[in-house]
């Protein structure tokens, strides 16, 4: 029978309570991960997407920053991750593609554009051409 209790309980064994879990680690604190599925969470939705730029929306100043400050620490955590493990763990940085449907689709990306050009990120549209 176990009888240590832990400094910290995450729950949730996705990329999040991951990191979480390992930063704690790190910090000295004891972990328990709980997780009756790991991984098929919010992780398994998202598909491990980080992708701050096209998930910024309007009035969402406080998720922005969380965003793309999250995105940008991401990948010195697989870095350091890769080194401990011995081998790679699967990351791809990759540019994100947004595609629009409908005739309506290009004002409303057109706007979007705006905002995240406005708050210093990089966007590039495209024809469909192209």
């Amino acid at each position: 029978m176990n009888t240590h209790t832990p400094d910290t309980i995450v729950v949730g064994a996705g990329v999040a309570g991951l990191t979480a879990a390992w930063n704690l680690h790190k910090a000295g604190q004891s972990v328990t991960v709980v997780d009756p599925t790991p991984g098929m969470g919010a992780s398994r939705a998202a598909a491990g997407m980080i992708a701050a730029v096209s998930e910024v929306m309007y009035q969402h100043r406080t998720m922005r920053t969380l965003m793309t400050t999250s995105a940008a620490r991401y990948p010195p955590l697989v870095a350091e991750l890769t080194e401990l493990l011995g081998h790679d763990v699967g990351y791809r940085g990759s540019e994100t593609l947004d595609i629009g449907a409908h005739p309506a689709d290009r004002d409303w990306f057109a706007n979007l554009a705006e905002v995240q050009r406005a708050a210093g990120m990089t966007v590039e549209q495209i024809t469909t051409r192209q």
